[in-house]
This record gives C-alpha cells, structure tokens and sequence, in this order.
C-alpha cells in the first residue's frame, strides 16, 4: 500500500501516511493543539446542496477544494493549501510520485440512488 500523504507540520516525525482520512486521524491526535481535525458527515439532499455547501466554506476559510477523482458516484475533493507538487509533462499535470504535503481537509462525496448526496 502506497505511503505518499505527509503530514504538513514543520518537523513532525510522522512518515508516509495512506491516505487524507489517516492525516486527518493523525492530526486529530498529535497535532491538536494547533486547531480543531475531525471528520464530519453531511448529508444533502442534492449535489446543488452540497456545492452550495461547499463554496460557503470555502468563503468562510482559506481553502479551496479542487476535484481530484469521480468514480461514477463517488467524487473526491483535496484542498488546495497543502504543497502537493505538480510535474509539466507534454502540457498535461501529472502528480509527482514522491511523497508530499497534504492539507488535512478533503471532501468525499457519495451520490445515493435516491439522489441525496
């Protein structure tokens, strides 16, 4: 399993993580003294709901979650603040494979088949 989320605190020992859940764990039990980390479930009644959701947090904070995936009904937002690198390659950005920073926020959104979200 690949290990290329890193915490985004200066000098934290912590190494490769597998995932934005497990940085948001980590930061939630090491790093609490610097804010608040949880994982909060919301659910809307529409995707319009939740975009509109969205855009007022981002509004409301300094982040601004850019769509990395859409699986069919599942889509994926990371927030941008985090230093994860990009490489040129033939005018398409590719994701470097080293390890990088990671902001601690992300959205995972899962469209139901009753079209809630």
């Amino acid at each position: 399993v690949s290990k290329n989320v890193r915490c985004p605190i200066e000098d934290c020992s912590m190494g490769g993580l597998r995932s934005r859940e497990e940085l948001a764990d980590h930061c939630r039990i090491e790093h609490s003294d610097m804010g608040e980390f949880e994982i909060v479930e919301r659910i809307f009644s529409s995707m319009e709901e939740m975009e509109k959701w969205k855009h007022q947090m981002e509004s409301s904070s300094t982040a601004a979650f850019t769509k990395d995936s859409n699986q069919g009904c599942r889509h994926y937002y990371w927030c941008n603040r985090g230093n994860k690198k990009r490489t040129h390659d033939s005018e398409i950005n590719r994701n470097s494979s080293r390890v990088q920073s990671h902001c601690s926020a992300f959205i995972n959104v899962t469209l139901r088949s009753d079209g809630s979200v």
